[in-house]
């Protein structure tokens, strides 16, 4: 298993305070590499989209987006940061993906243009 960690120039860059137990920039959860699929109860499996992995941090009206590699993605994504805000649980973490669509596909291309320096 192959696991990253966030280097520590990243720190606190572009994060401002939060009250949770669990605070940017953190380590999202690694993936296994294994030979088979594991049976029995208890396994749940997702598929793998063709997006951007992120942690997304919620107290109260505050939101954060962080990256896989632990760089602030909240800027980039100002509508899910404002959707996340407004959903009735006021305290989470959330291990996820950010994904677009473009006419009911998914559109890596389209999502690569949210964070392109010419689009902001």
């Amino acid at each position: 298993m192959k696991t990253r960690s966030i280097h520590s120039a990243n720190l606190d860059k572009g994060f401002s305070a939060i009250r949770l137990p669990i605070r940017p920039p953190y380590p999202p959860a690694e993936c296994k590499s294994v030979e088979e699929m594991p049976t029995g109860t208890g396994w749940l499996y997702e598929p793998k989209w063709d997006g951007f992995r992120c942690l997304a941090f919620r107290q109260g009206k505050q939101v954060q987006l962080q990256s896989k590699a632990g760089q602030p993605l909240h800027r980039y994504f100002p509508q899910l940061v404002e959707s996340l805000s407004t959903l009735p649980q006021t305290r989470f973490v959330l291990d996820s993906e950010i994904v677009v669509y473009v006419h009911s596909q998914l559109s890596f291309e389209n999502l690569l243009m949210r964070i392109h320096p010419g689009c902001l």
